[in-house]
């Protein structure tokens, strides 16, 4: 990737980014990922394979289960995400950060961390409700327009509305855990931040969504081809998920990232170079910054300068 600049970058720019954070950061990210993701993932495959064998006795006891996987998995992914988000960061500073690290950071911070993902998951529902509610209305008054039409302008300002809310408070991750501020601070950041780039962002999004598609659907229609009964193909898309969310969620949390630093040198003309002075390895803060609290003593600067990533 060429040398960040301060300017802001294009769509193709920002993945072109992201997958040079990936292939830079490969180990260290997949690591991240696998610790989380695949014992989540062999535990729900055990519990299926229960149910597929023998569903009539262990029906009752594997849909507890499931359940209990489930809610602890959404507790750890958001850990695994905040922990992602710190080693995407580090390698713009060149930090020395290890798997083992930026995952105890993001768990040392997992309240703050599930009270911005419920506050965040809670906005979009609040929208979405609103915005299906001001549909129908839209939708009843336009009625002698036409049924298909109204349906047609309420599907829009739903669609709209939800990607204006998704886009606008989609950056708070980083900003939680590059800036170390708290839950409500970090969503009212992100929709700061995004003010005018909302749809840029939510496109940029889009774009590294489809490319996450498409891995996983090669991924399942290679590994898929072994199976063939009902059971094994239960058991085998079980596989091509954990395989899929592992390879993927390291790249969709350094596409977020991404749009984060551009946002703040768009927003904010961020100098780049004094942010890597002002940040230390760990990913924890610095000191000299609007969004910084001053570096606790004994605290390492990142570095004099703000390279790019570089493949290795």
């Amino acid at each position: 990737m060429a040398q960040l600049q301060l300017r802001s970058f294009t769509v193709g720019e920002m993945i072109d980014a992201a997958f040079t954070i990936y292939k830079s950061r490969f180990k260290q990210l997949i690591t991240v990922s696998a610790v989380i993701v695949v014992p989540l993932g062999i535990i729900q495959a055990l519990l299926l394979a229960s149910i597929l064998t023998n569903p009539e006795e262990a029906w009752p006891e594997a849909i507890r289960g499931l359940g209990a996987v489930a809610i602890a998995g959404l507790i750890v992914t958001q850990a695994a995400t905040a922990a992602l988000t710190l080693a995407v960061a580090g390698a713009y500073l060149n930090d020395d950060s290890t798997w083992q690290s930026v995952l105890g950071s993001a768990f040392g911070r997992i309240f703050t961390i599930l009270g911005a993902s419920i506050l965040f998951a809670l906005a979009m529902l609040v929208s979405i409700v609103g915005l299906i509610g001001g549909a129908v209305i839209v939708g009843a008054g336009l009625g002698g327009l036409g049924p298909a039409l109204a349906m047609l302008v309420g599907i829009v300002g739903l669609i709209g509305g939800a990607v204006i809310v998704g886009a606008g408070l989609g950056v708070f991750m980083p900003a939680l855990m590059v800036e170390r501020i708290g839950a409500t601070a970090s969503l009212s950041r992100s929709w700061g931040l995004t003010s005018g780039n909302r749809i840029r962002v939510f496109g940029t999004w889009l774009v590294a969504s489809i490319i996450a598609s498409i891995v996983n659907a090669i991924t399942g229609s290679v590994l898929g081809l072994a199976f063939s009964t009902e059971a094994s193909a239960i058991l085998a898309n079980q596989l091509l998920a954990i395989v899929g969310a592992v390879l993927t969620t390291p790249f969709m949390a350094a596409v977020v990232v991404v749009i984060y630093f551009d946002l703040r040198v768009r927003k904010e003309g961020f100098d780049l170079q004094m942010l890597a002075s002002q940040v230390n390895p760990a990913g924890g803060p610095g000191a000299g910054s609007d969004h910084f609290p001053p570096r606790e003593e004994g605290g390492a600067a990142g570095g004099g300068a703000w390279p790019p990533p570089v493949d290795g």
